[in-house]
């Protein structure tokens, strides 16, 4: 087995050559000015490959075209290149190539498990691992220097996502999704309470919010105590591996829905729901390019109003005195404008009408914009 000192040893490495990279390329001086790409891992080939498609599903390409297996991408230098690995020289290696899959190039040989490899800070300055400390799967954090334990012993330390400002972690835990900051100040905070298994937490980029699985389900979070959860996809199949868009409007996902294993994307609000890929094989581990933030300002969707009765009157007015001027079906999604003086209903965008329904036909997600 693997010693810890050399994991440890393994993690440096890799954060080094990473961050040197950034050194080079500056954090988004080479970020694409097109709109973002989803990369993501599919087998339709044969073996893992890597994959990358546009978020309304066209100019799906094949970046790695290797007989190996490419596993694990992550998008580095502020979207610019992709840091993977693979096996192709006969042991398991870190490599790193352009988004358009050219300039492959070497990083690292590791014999390390693949679910300890480092993720980034956004802000480049450290790196997130999990190594095995005794019997468990611990969470660490490395500077290239220093490295530090940040859990406590006595449960696996499941996927974990860095907070926006680099200042936090989410990760899973026991069925659980704990919040951790990298100060000291904040101790690991379960954020879920659930009876539900919880896990692969997905920290928004405004850093309000916190996508996860639960029971196979994407639910929505805020990010600061665990309140308003919300069931983004409910459907039957299975959901997993969320990733938002960098302007926070859109979670890219994995889904089982249409007995296969393919890439979806939807709005924040669980809204639009669009099948991105459709072949035979296993699709994946879906990722959002980082875009420069002068391209995208992460801002919170409007709260949206979900129809949960079978059909749904909406009204001129707030009230039952006023005339029904058209009707929604069940899961409809609309728009909230403003609610009412009292409360009980609420102002809404739907099909390029502004109109009224009643908070009683509907599930609010998202925060309440002041009354009009």
């Amino acid at each position: 087995m693997k010693k810890y000192g050399e994991i440890e040893a393994f993690m440096q490495r890799i954060f080094r050559a990473g961050l040197l990279v950034l050194l080079l390329w500056g954090v988004s001086a080479r970020a694409q000015e097109a709109a973002p790409r989803i990369i993501f891992v599919s087998e339709r080939d044969g073996q893992r490959e890597i994959y990358a498609v546009n978020a309304d599903g066209t100019d799906l390409q094949n970046l790695t075209r290797d007989p190996a297996a490419d596993v694990y991408p992550q998008w580095r230098s502020g979207g610019a290149e992709i840091l993977f690995y693979s096996n192709r020289s006969g042991v398991w290696a870190s490599y790193l190539m352009d988004a358009d899959g050219a300039n492959v190039r070497f990083i690292a040989a590791t014999d390390t498990p693949l679910r300890a490899v480092p993720v980034p800070a956004p802000d480049g300055r450290s790196s997130a691992y999990r190594a095995r400390v005794g019997t468990f799967w611990r969470l660490h954090v490395t500077n290239g220097d220093t490295t530090r334990l940040l859990t406590s012993p006595g449960a696996d330390d499941g996927p974990f996502s860095w907070s926006p400002d680099s200042r936090a972690l989410a990760f899973e835990r026991s069925g659980e999704i704990y919040v951790t900051r990298l100060d000291g100040t904040l101790p690991p905070v379960n954020l879920t309470l659930s009876a539900a298994y919880d896990s692969q937490p997905a920290w928004s980029p405004a850093g309000t919010q916190i996508a996860y699985v639960s029971n196979w389900e994407i639910f929505l979070m805020d990010a600061a105590d665990g309140r308003a959860p919300y069931n983004l996809t409910q459907n039957a199949a299975y959901d997993v591996a969320p990733a938002w868009s960098p302007d926070a409007q859109q979670i890219a996902f994995a889904s089982f829905r249409d007995g296969n294993w393919e890439i979806y994307a939807m709005q924040s609000d669980g809204c639009a729901v669009r099948r991105l890929t459709n072949d035979n094989g296993w699709d994946g581990l879906p990722q959002w390019q980082p875009q420069p933030a002068a391209a995208f300002s992460p801002v919170e969707r409007p709260a949206t109003a979900v129809v949960t009765t079978a059909s749904a009157n909406l009204r001129s007015g707030p009230g039952e005195n006023h005339p029904v001027v058209a009707s929604a079906a069940q899961r409809a999604c609309l728009t909230i404008l403003a609610p009412s003086s009292d409360g009980a209903w609420l102002q809404v965008q739907y099909e390029n009408m502004t109109v009224w329904i009643s908070v009683s036909v509907v599930e609010i997600v998202g925060h309440l914009p002041p009354p009009r």
